[in-house]
Formats: structure tokens, sequence, C-alpha cells
């Protein structure tokens, strides 16, 4: 059964004050601009998305609620609190945890983890992800459990820029 996974690191926030927490951070004007441009390009694979996860962090919320404005959907937003300064293992961990039932989810989470999740499912490096990228990743998997080192195929990779054909 053919499983797509969306990997994508928040768009750009605004810089850090002195007196802010980094967990409460929101986007830049040019990150709200990224955000809706990520939202096209997921809207223009025509995947059925059931889930989008996200960092509870400022910033990824905004990035998945402009996400999803963008793909018109019925999608929930699954804040997962493990992917903020999540370690690789948590965040291949909260994969394999996934329900069966989810064939096509998002997952909207920070360097380094993000990059480092995607170099384990796929076996290629890619350094870290720029603000606002994405790597879709596909599976031949009967379950989410079944996700190992290597498991996953690179099917694209959107970064803020790129043309999106439709």
């Amino acid at each position: 059964m053919t499983r797509n996974l969306f990997l994508i690191r928040h768009a750009q926030a605004q810089i850090q004050a002195n007196d802010e927490r980094d967990f409460q951070r929101v986007l830049s004007a040019h990150g709200a601009k990224e955000a809706l441009l990520l939202g096209d390009y997921l809207k223009a694979t025509a995947i059925p998305f059931e889930a989008i996860f996200s960092s509870p962090a400022k910033r990824t919320i905004e990035t998945s609620e402009k996400i999803l404005n963008t793909l018109e959907s019925k999608v929930k937003i699954i804040e997962a609190e493990e992917y903020y300064e999540a370690t690789s293992n948590t965040m291949v961990a909260s994969i394999m945890r996934l329900e069966s039932m989810f064939k096509n989810i998002i997952v909207v989470g920070h360097n380094p983890s993000i990059s480092h999740l995607f170099e384990y499912l796929v076996g290629d490096e890619i350094g870290n992800f720029s603000t606002a990228s994405c790597a879709w990743v596909q599976f031949e998997l009967d379950d989410w459990t079944m996700v190992s080192r290597s498991s996953g195929i690179l099917k694209e990779h959107y970064y803020p820029g790129k043309m999106i054909l439709k």
C-alpha cells in the first residue's frame, strides 16, 4: 500500500526578541508568504491529506494553519508536543506510531530533527531544510510500524521559489 509523508520545516519566523521564548516566535511577513506558497504546492499535488501533525510552537502552528487554509480541506491539525526540540529517535518513533488508517500525512517541525528524519527515512543526506521546504517521501508499506532506515523514496523536494507545475 502506498503511503505519503510530507516532511516540512516551518516557514521563516521573526527574529527572537530578548525577552521572548523561542517557542513563542511567530512567522515573519516573508514567512507568511512562504507558507502560502507551500500550501499552493501541496494543493497542486492533489494528494488527499488526512492530517497535519505539527510541533506546538507558534511558528509551526501558523505554518500549518496557512497550509490548511490553502488546501481548503477538512484536515485537522494535531499538535505533537514531542516534535519541539525532538531527537531523531523521537521523530522516527512518532512516525512508527501513526495509525494505519493514515495514508497521506503532513509533519511540520523544526531543524535539525526534520532533516534528520528525512535522512533516516530516505538514506540520503540533505543537510538542513530551508524554511518552508518540503520533502515528499513515499513508502510501500502495509503499516507505519514497518518504517525503517532507507524505506522511503524521495518523490519531490519543494523549497520556496521552486516552480510549481500545474
